[in-house]
């Protein structure tokens, strides 16, 4: 019993030995995987601030090409509204001869209109002073032959008022508005 117990004793004390001498071994090791596990995390920590850093600058590239895209399109919408001055203006300039060849039909049209209606008129004047001058006539013919023999009472009815009275009422033509002074054209 004592001698295995001795034996048992020694296989211990080489193991523990074997195990003192790893526990050293252990413990470097220890100490080297700390050391790499605090190098990892730096340079995981470093890795995390680059890459935010980088999404930051991405952010603001991409806020900025926002800002580049909407004044690119506000010039593009000037430039779009130029564009379309300018062909309108070339649409006036291609259409020019047919508007010009319009306008003189509608300048020669308004003219011969206030021609006309200045003939009808002095027309209708020169008629409605026939009529007056025969109505004058017939009246003066009238108060010649019957005025002595009427009763007051029935010459006054007729000359009421006196002599304005007892002539006929006048009929005025006028053409108001005369247009502003257009070219000479006439329709052809």
């Amino acid at each position: 019993g004592g001698q295995v117990s001795l034996e048992y004793m020694g296989v211990l004390q080489g193991k523990y030995k074997t195990g003192k001498d790893n526990v050293g071994v252990l413990a470097e090791v220890d100490k080297d995987l700390s050391d790499r596990l605090g190098h990892c995390v730096s340079r995981k920590e470093s890795m995390t601030k680059l890459v935010v850093s980088r999404l930051q600058r991405v952010a603001e590239l991409q806020g900025r090409l926002q800002q580049l895209k909407k004044r690119w399109d506000a010039l593009q919408e000037i430039a779009r509204q130029e564009m379309t001055r300018q062909f309108g203006e070339v649409g006036v300039i291609f259409n020019l001869p047919d508007t010009y060849r319009e306008w003189c039909g509608e300048v020669a049209k308004r003219n011969a209109y206030w021609k006309g209606t200045v003939a009808q008129a002095e027309a209708a004047s020169a008629a409605m002073q026939r009529q007056l001058e025969g109505e004058q006539e017939r009246r003066l013919a009238f108060l010649s032959q019957w005025e002595a023999l009427l009763p007051e009472q029935l010459l006054r009815l007729l000359c009421d008022g006196g002599a304005a009275a007892a002539r006929p009422p006048r009929v005025e033509l006028n053409v108001s508005g005369r247009p502003k002074v257009l070219p000479n054209i006439e329709g052809g």
